[in-house]
């Protein structure tokens, strides 16, 4: 488990060079600027598994959307066997009228 108290600190150090090259002589200058820092994410993690209510309340509306994007394929999938069985129905019919004339 992870403890309450750690802490992970990135550093990425920073050098400027500044060179100057005139009548064939150079100079080069370095400098180190000060440290800066930006706090990406600030609190502490809770034990391990456990979601933050904002994590949790997110986990559910993609399972209720989800849940109800295979409710609405379902009916889709009967709807177009119906229209399928319909088609091949009324196909059956025709050729079998056209057939009967051709006799």
């Amino acid at each position: 488990m992870i403890s309450p108290q750690a802490e992970i600190i990135l550093s990425r150090p920073v050098t400027r060079v500044a060179t100057l090259t005139q009548d064939g002589r150079t100079a080069q200058v370095t400098v180190q600027p000060a440290s800066r820092f930006y706090v990406v994410a600030a609190g502490r993690q809770g034990p391990v598994g456990h979601l933050s209510e904002g994590a949790a309340r997110s986990v559910e509306q993609a399972e209720r959307a989800a849940l109800q994007a295979v409710e609405l394929v379902q009916a889709t999938a009967v709807a177009l066997d119906d229209l399928v069985q319909r088609l091949e129905s009324t196909f059956e019919y025709h050729a079998g009228a056209i057939a009967a004339q051709q006799r």
